[in-house]
């Protein structure tokens, strides 16, 4: 039987195609996430603990459900799954975004609505990553950057039409990343693989993760700050204001691309927006006479700093050393709880402690001095290896069978048309079964057969460690191979036995430096 092999063999214009769809997808869901961002500041005006804390917080509830997936070794990255869990997550947070905006809950239910919000929003962005590690990085640097522009231009426009589009604009952007995802979904290839490794640069991992933290933390004190004191007619300024400066910035980064192609990367990008958002802090210490325009571009640092994250955690996973399932949920989770952080301390303790211009000014230089110190993080060391190396692909030579003849040896000119025959898989083809099966292979199975064949493994034991050091639980090896539990603790304690190991941890290291071999 004939397989059908989407997303191979595709021809250029629908691959064009695909990459229109995850832009304008990514678009909406970028416009989505401000319209959400908006709807939350206004009642946070005069609160206690800012819903803005509740709904960024939030996030880490991703990290549970990820893990627990992976724990289960359920199919938590089945196309079904994932298209359910999109379309709940936009109509949950479109909801609860409009409730709170329209002022129809009671201050109790205000920040249940916002953990929905805040759920919602990492889960779509986290969906939203794995259709765009299937792209180069190239392409994702392009799709963002014009996702980018899209956005800001379309939050302009439903600002100036009044309270009807203010209202309507979270359903429709949600609707238009849906439409998007949707569409890409079906010839996306998701990873299923739950791989669970140390990475060997671990330093560099947590010195990133520090800096951005720090980052985070500070954007989160000037947006509590912010949130705290503004009315709501000033929130509407200050959001058409960061609305401004994110088309600018769209425009920059899409005319950086134009220029650079393949040497854009999310790792220069960052090294880029640190010196810019330390020059902002202190901007905002120098330059008071223009402090709403330094407002404003401390606010869209956020979603810039969400968005080349975004990029940057995908380019990881590419390295294929943890997957995607657990480094964006843990990445986003981090980055996150940085800025809840921050929305906290500026909206509930600095008012309490800030009662004159000078303590403003202490507040505004440790902000500053807090961004200085996550840029020395950041410049510290060589972030770029923890960045996949990508080499151009060569385009693939056309065979006999798909240019100058058919099947029955009649020569045919089918420049221009697709058939069937692009997207099935012909029958009795090994030539096209060991291409395959060795284009899956990675360095971490190869690695594997080399130890299993020096250290005389059975070929249930091999098995059994191929998805080991693919971070399977006991429980999910005796599924997957139909065997019971007992069978596969007596193949792991074996194969711990023979290797002189004594985790799954320990294996996996020496499994990886195999692959330096």
């Amino acid at each position: 039987m004939t397989k059908i092999r989407m997303g191979q063999n595709v021809p250029h214009a629908f691959g064009a195609c695909s990459q229109t769809m995850i832009t304008i997808g990514l678009a909406g869901l970028l416009a989505w996430h401000s319209a959400l961002s908006n709807y939350l500041f206004a009642p946070s005006a005069g609160m206690a603990i800012s819903p803005l804390f509740a709904a960024f917080f939030s996030a880490s509830l991703l990290v549970a459900y990820c893990y627990a997936s992976y724990r289960a070794d359920s199919t938590l990255l089945s196309h079904a799954r994932l298209a359910a869990w999109f379309i709940a997550c936009i109509i949950a947070g479109s909801v609860a975004a409009c409730l709170i905006a329209a002022r129809l809950l009671p201050t109790w239910s205000i920040y249940i609505a916002a953990v929905v919000v805040g759920f919602s929003w990492a889960s779509c962005a986290f969906l939203w990553a794995g259709i765009a590690a299937n792209s180069s990085l190239s392409d994702t640097f392009r799709n963002l950057a014009c996702a980018l522009v899209l956005a800001s231009a379309a939050d302009l426009f439903f600002m100036h039409g009044g309270d009807v589009r203010s209202v309507i604009a979270a359903p429709f952007f949600g609707a238009v990343s849906l439409a998007g995802f949707l569409a890409s979904l079906g010839d996306s290839i998701m990873p299923n693989d739950q791989i669970l490794v140390r990475p060997q640069n671990t330093r560099t991992y947590m010195r990133i993760a520090a800096a951005a933290t720090l980052f985070a933390g500070a954007l989160g004190v000037t947006a509590g700050s912010t949130a705290h004191a503004a009315t709501e007619i000033e929130m509407a300024t200050i959001n058409e204001n960061v609305s401004t400066v994110a088309l600018v910035a769209g425009i920059i980064a899409l005319g950086a691309w134009l220029i650079l192609r393949n040497r854009a990367t999310f790792i220069g990008a960052l090294r880029v927006f640190v010196p810019v958002i330390v020059g902002i802090m202190l901007l905002n210490i120098v330059a008071l006479d223009r402090a709403q325009i330094w407002l404003a571009a401390t606010l869209f640092s956020w979603r810039l700093l969400c968005i080349i994250m975004f990029g940057l955690l995908v380019s990881v996973s590419k390295r294929g050393v943890i997957s995607l399932a657990l480094i964006f949920p843990a990445g986003w989770s981090i980055l996150s709880g940085g800025y809840a952080l921050g929305t906290l301390i500026g909206q509930s303790l600095c008012p309490l402690y800030v009662t004159d211009s000078q303590s403003m000014f202490v507040v505004v230089v440790g902000v500053a001095m807090t961004t200085v110190i996550g840029a020395m993080l950041m410049f510290a060391g060589n972030a770029e290896s923890i960045i996949p190396a990508e080499s151009p692909c060569p385009e693939p030579e056309p065979s006999k069978s798909s240019v100058g003849e058919n099947t029955g040896g009649e020569k045919a000119d089918r420049a221009g048309i697709v058939t069937l025959d692009d997207f099935v898989e012909p029958p009795n083809s090994p030539q096209i079964a060991e291409t395959a099966e060795s284009a899956r292979k990675g360095p971490l199975d190869e690695a594997c057969g080399k130890v299993a064949a020096t250290f005389h493994l059975t070929e249930r034991e091999s098995e059994v460690m191929m998805l080991l050091i693919h971070g399977h639980t006991r429980a999910a090896i005796a599924k997957k191979l139909f065997i019971s539990e007992n069978t596969a603790r007596a193949h792991v304690k074996s194969i711990y036995s023979k290797l002189s190991v004594h985790s799954k941890q320990q294996l996996i290291d020496y499994i990886e430096t195999k692959t330096k071999a």
